[in-house]
């Protein structure tokens, strides 16, 4: 049963390198790295979603190919994402990547104008309260990043409050 959902949407221009090979995947996780400009424009929209569930937050970042052109991610580890939540005096309460190994190796991600890349996971057993989820993949030549806001009811309390 799902308690509330706050869901945030936005879109991001950046400089890509344009690439040949497309496709949509699900990728696995990681941490923020800057941005870097390239050869060809294209768009990318991302989107981060946090619903609150029975016992958890389930998050889902979305970043999608709105350009005419491909774009390629570059990784220098097999993390792909990451997620944070940080409380309202903004102290990091939960991290995905913590305590996790990646495989140390360089990779890509490559988007066809069109496709979708998904990143889904969720924060087991959060407590009551508010929150601010950021969720941001962790290429090494984009800066893509995604916040929004998410209220954990106490138990028995509806979204609106008791």
């Amino acid at each position: 049963m799902h308690r509330f959902f706050i869901a945030g949407v936005g879109a991001l221009t950046l400089s890509c390198a344009g690439g040949t090979d497309g496709g949509t995947q699900n990728g696995s996780p990681a941490t923020d790295d800057g941005a870097a400009a390239a050869e060809a424009p294209a768009d990318l929209a991302t989107s981060l979603i946090a619903r609150v569930a029975e016992r958890d937050v389930a998050v889902v970042l979305s970043i999608t190919n709105a350009g005419g052109e491909a774009v390629r991610l570059d990784f220098n580890s097999g993390q792909r994402f990451d997620v944070s939540v940080s409380d309202v005096e903004g102290e990091e309460v939960w991290r995905w990547s913590e305590g996790r190994s990646f495989i140390q190796a360089l990779g890509s991600e490559t988007l066809a104008p069109g496709a979708t890349l998904s990143y889904e996971t969720s924060w087991p057993e959060p407590a009551a309260g508010n929150y601010r989820v950021a969720g941001w993949v962790t290429a090494s030549n984009r800066d893509i990043r995604q916040e929004v806001d998410v209220r954990v009811p106490l138990d028995g309390e509806g979204p609106q409050g008791p």
